[in-house]
């Protein structure tokens, strides 16, 4: 390994270490008053999470047993590159985890830094704060105070789906599949979300709202999923940069007129969506399969092997579900 990853490693190590010894026990910070008392109130509903995450299949753990107040809005800062008139990630290669489109910082300052660096090559560059991931039960992950939104409304909603969200990673992992990876892991977050909400008392009112929160996001990826693939035609197409860069341009500022909200969109924002995409019904297909049981679903989900996948980064998954499909779910 070189310098530069050896001192991401570090960083990464290090990182990792510092909120290991700052997390304090759940049932502490419950006894502690002095504590935000919205923190307090969705801490106090972790247990009855986790039940349900595995009573569903997945993985049990000790994950989520401790707590890391942060101060700061989120845990690290993502980055990511792609060349202006390619969509083609950037990759990275590490230990266990194989190939990545992205690098993650604990430090805002080494992401910004990063990001600059991969500017300097001419790369639109992507850069993005995250409040939770999972280290893959390499150490048992705490709550993080960037996964406690205490003053919104879909507080409850969102600490589940990442809860979820998170243990399905530690459930089924493929090494240098990410795309694969985060997409069965936002299915199994938003669907799973659903059905813990439909079991609370308060549930009926709380799944409606979840419900139309994940239509409004369906409507916003598939707009972005449009301008995707019709820049991915211009960038195929026999004009000349100049043009494209234009072209890309035009098609971008029409995108921001639609959500003025959106501020640096360039081919690594629009890469991410199409990682996390959950509008392909890949995962629901194997779902059904599997008789709409949880348990059933992810257990034919840890079939899956390494080598059944053709390439590295694989976008199109439809030659996965065919095998998995071809397989018994019992």
């Amino acid at each position: 390994m070189g310098c530069s990853t050896t001192q991401y490693l570090f960083q990464a190590a290090k990182g990792q270490l510092d909120l290991l010894d700052s997390a304090e026990p759940i049932e502490k910070v419950l006894d502690n008053e002095s504590v935000n008392e919205k923190y307090r109130d969705l801490l106090s509903k972790i247990e009855a999470i986790k039940k349900f995450a595995d009573l569903s299949g997945l993985k049990k753990t000790e994950n989520y047993r401790k707590f890391v107040d942060l101060h700061r809005p989120y845990v690290s800062w993502i980055v990511s590159a792609s060349p202006p008139l390619k969509f083609e990630a950037k990759t990275w290669w590490f230990p266990i985890v194989g190939t990545v489109p992205y690098l993650g910082f604990f430090d805002k300052d080494d992401a910004e830094s990063k990001a600059s660096s991969l500017r300097e090559e001419n790369l639109d560059v992507y850069l993005r704060g995250v409040s939770a991931y999972s280290t893959l039960g390499w150490f048992n992950d705490p709550v993080l105070s960037s996964m406690l939104d205490g003053e919104s409304d879909t507080a409850l909603e969102d600490l589940a789906n990442v809860i979820f969200h998170e243990s399905a990673h530690a459930t089924v992992y493929i090494s240098g599949q990410s795309i694969f990876n985060e997409r069965f892991a936002s299915f199994v977050g938003d669907q799973l979300t659903k059905n813990y909400l439909s079991t609370l008392p308060e549930g009926a009112g709380l799944l409606s709202n979840y419900e139309t929160r994940l239509e409004r996001s369906s409507q916003f990826r598939k707009k972005l999923n449009s301008v995707f693939n019709e820049l991915e035609s211009i960038y195929q197409s026999s004009s000349s940069d100049e043009i494209k860069f234009s072209k890309k341009k035009k098609i971008i500022d029409n995108l921001k007129s639609w959500y003025p909200f959106l501020e640096d969109v360039n081919n690594a924002y629009l890469l991410q969506f199409q990682t996390y995409d959950t509008s392909k019904n890949e995962f629901e297909i194997i779902f059904e399969k599997c008789e709409s049981n949880w348990n059933k679903f992810f257990k034919h989900m840890k079939t899956l092997e390494e080598d059944e996948f053709e390439q590295d980064q694989q976008e199109n998954l439809d030659s996965i579900v065919t095998k998995l499909n071809s397989k018994s779910c019992t």
